[in-house]
């Protein structure tokens, strides 16, 4: 018997910014990069920029549990964090959580 044991969280945020405000948007949340990096539970935290398109930034995250995530989630909505950032989009972000799994052999 083989059991299915998740251990972290991927988190995936896609994000589209106004024309000329991608370097304003950058500038802030690179003051704020450490800060997420730092918070409990979190394993890794980086943003990227594509090539083509230069308004859009993806957010990758890395997190010990869903718990981990949720209570930084959650101290980014007190923060008012997230009404800060908004105001770059164009549209609503589209973020995705994937689980990590690891396969244990048992016995059957």
């Amino acid at each position: 018997m083989h059991l299915l044991v998740a251990l972290s969280l991927l988190v995936t945020s896609e994000l589209s910014i106004q024309e000329g405000k991608v370097e304003e948007f950058l500038a802030l949340v690179h003051d704020g990069l450490e800060v997420s990096r730092s918070f409990s539970g979190n394993q890794s935290f980086n943003i990227f920029l594509d090539q083509e398109k230069p308004g859009k930034v993806l957010f990758i995250e890395q997190w010990e549990s869903e718990q981990h995530f949720q209570k930084y989630y959650q101290w980014r909505l007190e923060q008012r964090d997230f009404e800060t950032l908004g105001e770059y989009f164009n549209a609503p972000p589209a973020m995705h959580l994937y689980r990590a799994l690891d396969e244990l052999g048992g016995s059957e």
